[in-house]
């Protein structure tokens, strides 16, 4: 209370009493109890004396009129009065009006401190009914029981004189109260008013734990209350240092507010997450499972309000006045207890969603699943049930991929990616790729699942695409893909992705095999390009000998695609491929002549000195969808394996040619000289047809080799793989292991570059051997021979040149077949033994060791 200078007039004193006796009949009401205006006489005197006191309250220097109001509205619940709750409420809204704040607080505190002594009377009748009930068992006992509440209880005097009473006791204390502070009346009053306080102080805290309580489940819920505000500086919600309230009950609040903050956190970075759209719509689905896991935090929060008694009032100054028999109370410790459950919850939500951030897509799928590892049973749960809502934008693209091959991606956060920029020419293996950054880790060990969905995306789009069909999606896969694609049941994802792989797959197989004639045209590469096809191989090097002996710079393509499709015509080539499809007339017509359209003619950048032979090459072209199997690295081994065969047929072609020549220029010499040659002439013509003989021996060998060894039975591999292919992967793989195989067995890969280099040279020696004949016949063919000593010097230096052909064949050929020894392969040594049938090169070999090794000697 604050000191007063100046005395009061009885005017004064009684507008005093009259207000305290308005006040403390507002907190009784009209009630009919017996005793009761004795009770509020006593009450208005013991305010009487508190007013008239100068000890002021330690509670009452920081507790504002909030906190007194709290305390008297629960104080009135407790009782069952929320009708004067209510009307006090509306009592102090009125004075507020008519008083500033201090009169008000003083006033506040005064009802508060008339309503503990209020209780306290109602102690005292309490116990003196039980001593009435004792008494009748024993007189002695009611006697001395008598005699006690004679000394305890409170005198009583009637209303009259009461009132004149107070009156005057009231303008005698506030008057003397003026005048001196140190008199015994006054003092007397102040001692009993101070021990009163201090019993009250023991029972009650500044602020009521209902207040606390409401104030702790508005900071769980991140809002910030009258008492409970959020610590920057410590990052936390804790009460305000300037509210009087225990260590403990702060310590046991902050811990409870640590959901606040943890919901907090949660609210603002899922509003980050899910502000930026780069983020992708793993990332949102991601964001709307953290919220639906926060829905049971709300209806928690709910529950708690309810528990409080913070739902059944409309205004929220009434808030706990529920009666102690419609609720149960709330207290600090329960919401403490009631809140760990979430409070874990709130705590793992809080470390997945950080583990989370700045990531999309399957990577952040990947990263959430680490946490599905731990030992926590109820973490694996919630884990589980984040993923499985998060993961639905992840099958529903793989369900978009796998049946409409739709890539809808623009955050690039779904693991099958696509190139830009590439034709149709190639679609198949370089527009689509797996994004390996982007394959959850509950997917990515299977590997196997992973390429089935690729490849069933990638066959549906080049089934729309280059083939120009859509009708591949049966019944049966319609059914099934009305089946539901969640994380955690990988075999039904097996299941859907098998059956749409396999159908679609299916499909495809069937329109390249009889709408694109994938057979047929691998018949016409082998009977073509690789030079399968005997009569059209021999019609071509006779049509083509005479343009490809001149120089490669006289060369015209459209020559060479003319004869090229005289040759393809005369021969039984086109009919043979067409046969091989086992279709009707009209298709095999059709197909005839497509194959004569694609047949066509490759000429090389010519080098100096070159002829036709050199830069010749036979070429195939093919057209979408077939471009995707043949492409161009399969077409350009193709090409290296036709030009090897094209010259190992030129060196069989001149050998045979070279005999006509042997043949005729020995008539001829026979003829004109009447068997009148010399005995050497007859040497030279048998040493020319021994070379010939060597040459032809190992070309036409080689050439066995090649036709059965190599082509037949790659070939027969080819279409067994063909047949049993599953999918274009499978073909494409059977094409490449196809060209691969006869690259290696005939020896046209790197690491057979000795031996490769060994067969041209010996083919090249046949070229010069034909070179020589046509010198040697040109001589001969002339019809008068002088047999002066320049005819015999000049058939010394040709029979010279062919010893030295003969001598570097030999020393090539010998070098050929040791190479051959130290590849490991069935083949090439079948090939060994063919070229060494009989042991005569390696019997010279030892040989001529074992003469160099005497002659060393």
């Amino acid at each position: 209370m604050q000191k007063t200078n100046s005395t009061k007039t009885p005017e004064q004193a009684a507008h005093i009493v009259a207000l305290v006796r308005q006040l403390v009949s507002a907190i009784h009401g009209s009630t009919n109890e017996e005793g009761a205006p004795n009770s509020q006489a006593k009450q208005v005197r013991l305010a009487l004396k508190i007013l008239s006191s100068r000890i002021s309250s330690r509670k009452q220097s920081y507790a504002d009129e909030q906190v007194i109001v709290e305390r008297l509205k629960r104080s009135l619940a407790k009782g069952n009065r929320i009708r004067d709750a209510v009307k006090l409420v509306e009592l102090v809204n009125a004075l507020k009006k008519l008083s500033d704040n201090q009169t008000l607080r003083n006033i506040l505190f005064l009802l508060e401190e008339m309503s503990y002594h209020e209780q306290e009377l109602s102690l005292i009748k309490q116990q003196m009914s039980v001593n009435q009930q004792l008494s009748e068992f024993s007189l002695d006992s009611s006697l001395s029981n008598s005699n006690k509440n004679s000394k305890t209880s409170i005198p009583l005097v009637d209303d009259g004189q009461m009132d004149s009473n107070l009156a005057a006791t009231t303008e005698n204390e506030i008057n003397a109260n003026s005048t001196g502070e140190n008199s015994k009346p006054n003092s007397t009053v102040r001692e009993d008013a101070f021990q009163e306080y201090i019993e009250k102080e023991n029972e009650a805290y500044e602020i009521s734990e209902a207040i606390l309580v409401r104030e702790a489940i508005y900071a769980i819920q991140g809002i910030e209350g009258k008492y409970v505000k959020y610590d920057e500086q410590n990052d936390e919600y804790a009460v305000a240092a300037q509210v009087g309230v225990p260590q403990p009950v702060r310590e046991l609040i902050r811990r409870i507010c640590k959901m606040g903050w943890l919901y907090k956190y949660l609210k603002q970075r899922l509003q980050q997450m899910q502000s930026n759209p780069s983020y992708g719509a793993v990332c949102r689905s991601f964001c709307g499972a953290i919220e639906n896991e926060l829905d049971e935090y709300y209806e928690m929060l709910a529950e708690i309000e309810a528990q409080a008694g913070m739902t059944n009032y409309e205004n929220i100054e009434n808030a706990g006045l529920l009666t102690a028999k419609d609720r149960n109370d709330l207290t600090l410790r329960k919401l403490f207890v009631w809140c760990q459950a979430p409070l874990e919850k709130l705590r793992w939500l809080s470390v997945l969603t950080e583990a989370a951030y700045n990531k999309k897509g399957g990577e952040l799928l990947s990263t959430i699943h680490e946490f599905s590892l731990h030992g926590d049973k109820n973490i694996r749960t919630l884990v589980g049930s984040v993923l499985r809502r998060a993961s639905v934008p992840l099958f529903d693209a793989i369900r978009k991929w796998v049946l409409d091959g739709e890539l809808d991606d623009p955050y690039e956060e779904f693991f099958i990616a696509s190139c830009q920029g590439i034709t149709a020419e190639d679609i198949w293996e370089k527009k689509y790729y797996i994004r390996q950054s982007m394959v959850p880790s509950f997917l990515a060990m299977e590997s196997h699942l992973i390429a089935s969905i690729l490849l069933a995306g990638k066959t549906v789009v080049f089934l729309r695409k280059c083939c120009s069909d859509g009708s591949w999606l049966t019944e049966k896969l319609r059914d099934s893909s009305s089946r539901s694609l969640e994380y955690n049941q990988v075999d039904s994802l097996r299941s859907f992705v098998q059956d749409a792989c396999e159908a679609s797959s299916n499909r495809l197989k069937f329109l390249l095999f009889e709408k694109f004639h994938l057979k047929g045209h691998c018949v016409a590469l082998r009977n073509l390009i690789l030079l399968g096809q005997g009569d059209f191989v021999q019609n071509l090097l006779d049509s083509l000998a005479s343009y490809l002996n001149e120089p490669a710079t006289d060369l015209y393509r459209n020559n060479l695609l003319g004869t090229l499709d005289a040759s393809l015509r005369s021969s039984s080539a086109a009919v043979s491929i067409a046969n091989s499809l086992h279709a009707e007339d009209s298709v095999l017509d059709s197909f005839t002549n497509e194959v004569l359209d694609r047949m066509d003619v490759r000429l090389l950048h010519p080098s100096s000195g070159a002829q036709g032979w050199d830069i010749f090459s036979l070429d195939y072209r093919f057209d979408v969808p077939l471009t995707n199997i043949f492409t161009k690295d399969v077409m350009e081994m193709y090409r290296k394996i036709s030009r090897f065969l094209w010259f190992l047929k030129r060196s069989n072609y001149l050998l045979c040619t070279t005999w006509n020549m042997h043949f005729l220029s020995f008539s001829e010499e026979h003829k004109y000289t009447k068997l009148e040659m010399k005995p050497t002439t007859g040497t030279i013509y048998n040493k020319i047809h021994f070379v010939r003989m060597k040459m032809m021996h190992f070309v036409e060998n080689f050439q066995y080799y090649v036709m059965f060894e190599v082509l037949e039975i790659s070939w027969n591999e080819l279409l067994n793989k063909l047949q049993k292919a599953r999918d274009m992967n499978e073909l494409i793989q059977a094409q490449r292991l196809f060209i691969s195989r006869i690259l290696e067995k005939l020896m046209l890969k790197e690491k057979f570059r000795s031996q490769y280099q060994r067969i041209r040279q010996l083919l090249d020696l046949t070229v010069r051997y034909h070179s020589f004949m046509r010198t040697w016949a040109m001589y001969k063919s002339t019809k008068h021979f002088d047999f002066s000593t320049q005819m015999e010097k000049r058939d010394e230096d040709l029979a010279s040149k062919l010893a030295e052909i003969e001598t570097q064949y030999d020393s090539i050929f010998e070098e050929f077949l040791q190479d051959l020894q130290t590849i490991e392969k069935d083949e090439i040594r079948a090939l060994l033994f063919r070229l060494n049938f009989n042991g005569y090169y390696s019997n010279k070999t030892s040989n001529q060791t074992a003469k160099d090794s005497s002659i060393s000697s």
